[in-house]
């Protein structure tokens, strides 16, 4: 009996102090963009603080530390907080843990810090550079319900996956501050710390007046919402949209220019599907919001991708393009040469697995929110 009176005891200080470890941050940590060597860790904390990341291997005690500066000058007395944690070995499984200083006194030539704050240990993986199966879900047209999300995922084995797709309207116009923390809370506590987000950005993400600090809540350390990633016999591009509307639809009244970021990406494009790590990727998928086909709908976003997209995917030899966007389950079959690739547009109450193998054929499936699968390629 004292020994149950005493496992009792230690799993509730066990508890007490898990809590207290994760209280001084408001809202993650979680994964985003992963690469073979490369995570970003997004949190908020509850106070201004100065914060960083230990990193350690798996077993080990030798940690690296990792934190965020700009232009000299340390991340500092923020809340937000995007720090990128680089120069990792490819498929290794890492420990992690934030910390975070929060400040009494921040003034120019005083400054007096509290004591530091910890997590517990989180891991994550790294994505393999050999070739290797990689595994991965595909969300996308949430629209801020993250019981739908939620319901969806256990529906798949999503905690195998390498990493988790949102592909665009996770969030649905972003009027409040902090709203994409509504998925974002979610995925925390169903797999983010643990599993990564790849996030692509949809148009409801580009509308709100919020819209445009979407960095406080989604990785944008490398500067741009669109990118590339190698990882096993799997080359991933990754593009955004936009918003639907040309540049000069009266009600932005002059506050968008997609037209000239979508051909900034056309131009990107080119040169990625001429790299050598595309080239030598058996498979080839490709990620954007609003389908450039199939989508029937005759706005600025598709009539563009269309023209500008199309033909260098078409060249490329890409396996595949997810889309959302419609709410609709769409599949467009491989119509040379409209388009030399099929297409599949995952549906708002639909979720998406994909398994790339390291030989031959890939196989994805998509299932509804009821558990059926409703399509499905092997």
């Amino acid at each position: 009996m004292k020994h149950i009176y005493l496992w009792v005891t230690l799993s509730f200080v066990w508890q007490i102090t898990f809590a207290q470890n994760e209280t001084f941050l408001k809202h993650g940590p979680y994964l985003m963009n992963p690469t073979t060597d490369k995570v970003s860790v997004l949190f908020q904390t509850q106070q201004r603080a100065l914060s960083w990341i230990e990193v350690r291997e798996e077993n080990t005690e030798n940690m690296k530390r990792f934190q965020s500066c700009k232009h000299g000058l340390k991340e500092a007395f923020n809340l937000y907080n995007t720090i990128l944690l680089d120069s990792l070995k490819p498929d290794i499984s890492y420990q992690y843990r934030v910390c975070s200083q929060s400040f009494v006194t921040f003034e120019p030539y005083k400054k007096v810090k509290n004591e530091t704050q910890y997590t517990d240990w989180h891991t994550f993986t790294t994505l393999p550079v050999r070739k290797k199966e990689i595994k991965f879900c595909v969300l996308n047209d949430i629209h801020d319900n993250a019981e739908l999300m939620e319901k969806l995922l256990n529906h798949t084995t999503y905690k195998e996956s390498n990493f988790v797709v949102m592909n665009g309207d996770m969030s649905n116009l972003i009027e409040q501050e902090e709203q994409p923390y509504i998925i974002f809370d979610k995925a925390t506590e169903l797999f983010a710390r643990q599993i990564p987000i790849l996030y692509v950005r949809g148009n409801h993400e580009t509308r709100g007046k919020y819209a445009r600090v979407l960095h406080h809540y989604v990785d944008c350390s490398s500067g741009k919402y669109y990118g590339f990633l190698r990882t096993g016999n799997c080359a991933i591009i990754v593009l955004d949209s936009g918003d639907e509307d040309g540049d000069d639809a009266p009600a932005y009244v002059g506050t968008i220019a997609f037209d000239s970021y979508r051909s900034e990406q056309t131009q990107w494009l080119e040169t990625i599907v001429k790299s050598k790590d595309f080239l030598e990727a058996e498979h080839r998928i490709v990620f954007a919001h609003i389908p450039p086909i199939g989508a029937n709908s005759r706005c600025q976003a598709v009539l563009q991708t269309q023209r500008e997209w199309i033909p260098i995917l078409n060249r490329a030899g890409i396996d595949l393009l997810v889309c959302g966007h419609t709410h609709q389950l769409g599949f467009v079959p491989k119509k040379t040469p409209i388009n030399d690739f099929p297409v599949v547009i995952n549906a708002k109450n639909t979720i998406m697995e994909i398994s790339v193998p390291p030989t031959g054929e890939m196989d994805y499936k998509i299932i509804n929110e009821n558990g059926e699968i409703v399509l499905r390629k092997h």
